[in-house]
């Protein structure tokens, strides 16, 4: 969880979370002159996963499939 995070980094300050939820940023204590310090539960952004690139890495196909199995060290035999 967020706070469970927050209470790991000790010497560090949570002092944003981004929209979709899958980032924390946080900031060294001893240069956090300029930034507010929020409660957690205010910070907080729930998970919202469609807000991220999903679509990385390769698309998926039949013919990478093949590749993968060419290049497998296993005596499979592909037609």
């Amino acid at each position: 969880s967020l706070q469970n995070l927050v209470d790991a980094l000790s010497g560090y300050t949570l002092v944003s979370c981004n929209l979709s939820g899958v980032n924390a940023f946080f900031v060294r204590q001893d240069l956090m002159k300029g930034f507010e310090v929020y409660p957690v539960e205010q910070l907080y952004q729930p998970a919202r996963h469609y807000l991220t690139d999903l679509r990385r890495g390769h698309r998926a196909s039949l013919k990478h499939l093949r590749e993968r199995l060419r290049s497998s060290p296993a005596n499979v035999k592909i037609t």
